[in-house]
């Protein structure tokens, strides 16, 4: 299984290439460490059970983006351990969409300096199921937007958004505004005081549909709501567009 897995490693470096395949006892299931990729890859339908992460974007800002779709992601280590599901670091170009991240004693989610490409990176229709930490986002993420995302029982938060420091005008943060005023941002989250979005960086406008139409905001769906954010101004959308909390159909 080892063998395999190193050749499909080489091969979703080179091209793109959905694959199918049960990823375990390794520290990283597949790294993409080559800036001068043009074409992104694509990594779908499969099973990763790794020790750090499933997999590492390391400063690949492709012509086209890497799309990590449809995976279920889980760790064979002790909890104590830290595994992270997918981890972005450096300018890239990447689409994080419809995965399930399940007991990790890391981050879903981490990107770190990912936006310096000035690609959008969206991270959309995930769940977050019983994760340490659901994204953590430091640095100049600019243009990553979180939609309809599932967070269930997360330990630490849901959205975690922190600058990295350097001088005054460096860029920190993810997109000011999530959602829209026609379509909220449709995030489903963990409640009972855990931190939804914890945002120490610009502020952020956060749309969230509310079935009167009156303010203050009250999220017709009681999980959107941010009871316990902090740097984050709710807004009020006139359009629902809740996540299905699905995340992979992997099983």
């Amino acid at each position: 299984m080892k063998d395999r897995s190193r050749l499909l490693l080489i091969l979703v470096v080179q091209m793109i290439i959905p694959l199918r395949f049960n990823f375990s006892e390794m520290p990283t299931g597949i790294e993409l460490l080559d800036p001068s990729m043009q074409a992104g890859s694509i990594v779908s339908d499969n099973k990763f059970q790794c020790e750090q992460a499933a997999m590492d974007v390391m400063a690949v800002d492709s012509n086209t983006p890497n799309i990590f779709a449809n995976n279920k992601v889980g760790s064979n280590m002790a909890f104590g351990l830290r595994t992270d599901g997918i981890r972005v670091i450096g300018r890239s170009n990447v689409e994080v969409n419809n995965n399930t991240f399940d007991l990790l004693s890391g981050a879903g989610v981490l990107l770190v300096h990912a936006g310096a490409s000035l690609k959008s990176n969206p991270v959309n229709d995930n769940l977050f199921s019983a994760c340490t930490r659901g994204s953590t986002a430091m640095g100049d993420n600019s243009l990553t937007r979180y939609t309809r995302n599932c967070f269930e029982s997360s330990f630490s938060y849901d959205i975690s958004v922190f600058g990295t420091g350097g001088p005054i005008g460096t860029p920190n943060g993810i997109f000011p505004i999530q959602g829209m005023a026609a379509s909220e941002a449709g995030n489903c989250f963990s409640g009972g005081g855990i931190p939804e979005i914890e945002n120490s960086t610009n502020q952020i406008s956060y749309f969230i549909f509310d079935s009167d139409g009156m303010l203050p905001v009250t999220a017709a769906t009681p999980c959107h709501a941010l009871s316990s954010s902090t740097g984050v101004t709710p807004f009020l959308s006139v359009g629902p567009d809740p996540s299905s909390c699905s995340g992979s159909t992997v099983s």
